[in-house]
């Protein structure tokens, strides 16, 4: 399967209100998958870079189900909440009933398109697939705070290797990364200068 295969069937879905609950975004899944199998169904809301309350990303198994829930966009349902239960009544009704909407009953619509997500770059990037390319072993003076801390602090002094080794066990990480020789240890090095 190529990615532009991918791309024919996957959609972006836009839900109007935005959903409040989990039950709400649930009927979502429930009323397209009455169109096709789905093989994904991606809520927005925590996307890392661009979060949206109200958007889906969905891929469904075959170019035909997806061209099917597009061919039939916007679909409107109504969910009704029973009193005195927990659970929920959700029933589907088409778009062509003007009837008084309870207090009890909301009414959605969900706008579907082609997306614009690119499966290529998504696949691709080390951020979103860190699996992907060769992998890179990490030096210990390398961790996150001393990556940071690299660009305020002159590397050529002496607070600048303490500070970049704040983790890796006082200073014997670096030492090792540096010398190919066996690690000098303020023990080992005590043990030197007794020795008679």
């Amino acid at each position: 399967m190529t990615t532009s295969e991918l791309a024919l069937r996957s959609l972006h879905l836009k839900l109007y209100p935005s959903p409040t609950s989990f039950a709400q975004r649930r009927e979502v899944l429930r009323i397209i998958s009455k169109y096709g199998e789905v093989s994904m169904f991606r809520s927005l809301k925590y996307h890392p870079v661009s979060p949206v309350g109200n958007a889906f990303l969905v891929i469904f198994n075959t170019t035909v189900a997806a061209q099917a829930v597009l061919n039939a966009s916007p679909i409107r349902y109504r969910i009704i909440s029973a009193h005195n239960s927990t659970g929920n009544e959700n029933k589907s009704s088409p778009s062509s009933d003007a009837t008084t909407v309870d207090s009890n009953e909301q009414e959605f619509v969900l706008s579907i398109s082609p997306t614009t997500f690119s499966h290529e770059k998504f696949l691709h990037s080390r951020v979103t697939n860190p699996l992907h390319d060769r992998f890179f072993p990490m030096l210990p003076r390398m961790s996150l705070i001393a990556s940071a801390l690299s660009r305020h602090i002159p590397h050529n002094t002496l607070s600048g290797t303490g500070l970049m080794d704040w983790d890796t066990g006082r200073g014997r990480g670096i030492q090792y990364v540096r010398n190919t020789g066996p690690t000098k240890t303020p023990r080992s090095m005590a043990a030197d200068i007794i020795k008679p």
